[in-house]
């Protein structure tokens, strides 16, 4: 769905769309009041449903990122600012392992995560493998400058189905000052529907077990 749409949608759900068949002017009664809302709660939703029931993945390669190599035993790297968390064995290693291309291989135990968005490794190690970051990431947000609204096909982010449950959340929340109990009604129904938003799917990968006592810390990938 578009912004234009999940706008619509949520004027038309608390009988602030139309009258009679008749859009309604942003001039009459609270109409511009409602229509300034909207963006931020769009905004808002987007980001609740981002960071809990249906995250966003990006990968980027590590050498992407900003590197401090002041540090004489480890490199530093800056998350990207659109990082909500790193997905768990987030460096995923490209490399060739067999005739039929390259084998990704994600590492768990080399990094360490500091100050909530710094990324350790042992030296020389992002210089030298190819290493990518897979990470879940916030929503590209609309603007909420009512001098410059979002544009009515501005497609948003996330998938389909998270944006068929936005309109129930800017009802909920545009008409709890005037009306209680139908914002409440409106809120339930954001609960039922987001409960059932299906998380992103899970895919079993066949990998070796992690040598935990580090024996084999780091298996020729220097070699």
């Amino acid at each position: 769905m578009n912004y234009g749409q999940v706008k619509k949608a949520s004027l038309q759900l608390i009988f602030s769309e139309s009258i009679a068949g008749t859009p309604i002017a942003s001039t009459y009664n609270n109409q511009a009041d409602y229509e300034r809302m909207i963006p931020t709660l769009v905004n808002d939703c987007m980001m609740y449903i981002a960071t809990s029931v249906k995250k966003i993945p990006a990968i980027v390669p590590l050498s992407d990122l900003a590197l401090d190599d002041s540090n004489t035993e480890y490199d530093i790297y800056t998350l990207p600012g659109n990082c909500f968390e790193m997905v768990n064995g987030g460096l995923v290693l490209s490399h060739k392992k067999n005739d039929y291309g390259e084998i990704a291989t994600r590492i768990h135990k080399i990094y360490r995560l500091y100050g909530g968005n710094q990324l350790w490794l042992p030296k020389g190690v992002g210089t030298k493998l190819s290493l990518n970051l897979e990470y879940w990431r916030y929503p590209d947000l609309v603007s909420v400058d009512p001098a410059n609204p979002p544009d009515d096909e501005e497609a948003l982010d996330n998938s389909p189905d998270t944006h068929a449950v936005i309109p129930y959340w800017v009802a909920a929340h545009t008409v709890e000052y005037d009306d209680a109990h139908r914002a409440a009604f409106f809120y339930n129904a954001f609960e039922d529907r987001i409960s059932r938003l299906k998380p992103n799917p899970t895919f079993i990968e066949d990998d070796h077990i992690t040598d935990v006592y580090g024996f084999d810390y780091f298996p020729g990938w220097f070699g």
